[in-house]
């Protein structure tokens, strides 16, 4: 029971098909943010995608039980009851003073009531600033969280894994220190497209990546927005890249478009790889100034079965592997036997 809360309050929160409602709230992103994410999870789980995951989530490797398990336990269903979460943080590397903002309804209450009287759950009301937040777990698995009302029925959850975060982060929404929407930001100022289910900015570059060619295009690069959306079952992908001046933009889009065209000379090697041809015939690229543009239009509903089945193939490769292993030990076995009875 601890790990649910972790579970959901931290992790299903950022990465589970959960369920949010309304575009980025500017207001409630701290000014020096060095990136933020927010998915609209109400348009989600409304879209073709969002119902597509859900009836299929075992197919796609989605593990949805935890939100079941958290719903018996709590009262609270995230798919339902979560209407919009925004993750941002404000330190030098990706996941450090990351804060959630949770939008949801007075079920909570009732939640974290719950929680508190359930002995199994290690969750504690403590006083900060004059206002009560609740500390779940200790040493360095301790995460910090903070409810607001915001109207009869709706609910503000911010958690942090620092109280000191936590409390930068309530002055923001409060109005008691400066957000996004003043536009004195690393971030791009670009807001999420018509039909946005989930939307990254990203504006310190040079903390982001591994070496790999995405994110050396990144480190290029002064700015980074992706959004995902989706209107009448038509995916909506776009991304911008903002670059120092006009020749590096060009510079970025040669890179671009010559993993596009790699692409597709691997997919034609591969008849299984076809749905990613088809994704990069429908990529557009185009370059203004030192703004780079990318965008993708495809069939929503096509591109989940196309995903299901390429992961259905990959299934069926590893099982095939892994019969091919148990017959060649089965071999082994045979082989060490008959020198044994020799």
């Amino acid at each position: 029971m601890k790990c649910l809360i972790t579970a959901t309050l931290a992790t299903i929160i950022v990465t589970a098909p959960v369920a949010t409602a309304g575009p980025l709230n500017k207001d409630w992103v701290a000014a020096d943010a060095q990136w933020v994410i927010h998915v609209d999870v109400a348009a989600l789980l409304d879209s073709t995608i969002g119902r597509f995951i859900l009836e299929h989530g075992e197919a796609l490797d989605l593990d949805l039980d935890e939100l079941d398990e958290f719903k018996r336990a709590t009262g609270l269903d995230p798919r339902t009851d979560l209407k919009s979460v925004t993750v941002y943080g404000t330190g030098d590397e990706p996941g450090e003073d990351g804060v959630i903002v949770a939008v949801t309804n007075d079920r909570v209450d009732e939640a974290i009531e719950k929680l508190l009287d359930n002995d199994d759950v290690l969750i504690r009301k403590r006083e900060m600033n004059g206002r009560t937040i609740y500390v779940i777990g200790r040493g360095d698995d301790r995460h910090y969280l903070a409810i607001e009302r915001a109207g009869r029925n709706r609910r503000i959850v911010v958690l942090s894994d620092e109280r000191h975060i936590l409390s930068s982060a309530l002055k923001v929404i409060g109005d008691d220190a400066p957000s996004l929407s003043m536009g004195r930001s690393q971030i791009p100022g670009d807001d999420p497209q018509e039909g946005s289910l989930a939307f990254l900015a990203v504006g310190d570059i040079e903390a982001f990546g591994d070496g790999n060619p995405a994110s050396h295009i990144l480190r290029m690069s002064d700015g980074f927005t992706a959004d995902i959306g989706e209107i009448d079952g038509v995916l909506l992908a776009l991304a911008t890249v903002s670059a120092d001046s006009p020749k590096i933009a060009e510079d970025i889009t040669d890179i671009i478009r010559g993993l596009v065209a790699l692409g597709r000379i691997m997919a034609a090697q591969q008849p299984e790889l076809g749905p990613i041809r088809e994704l990069a015939d429908s990529l557009t690229v185009r370059t203004n100034d030192s703004r780079i543009t990318l965008k993708i239009r495809y069939d929503a509903r096509e591109l989940m079965e196309q995903i299901t089945a390429l992961i259905d193939d990959d299934d069926d490769e590893w099982d095939e592997d892994w019969d091919d292993d148990d017959d060649a030990d089965d071999h082994q076995r045979r082989k060490r036997k008959r020198s044994r009875d020799s």
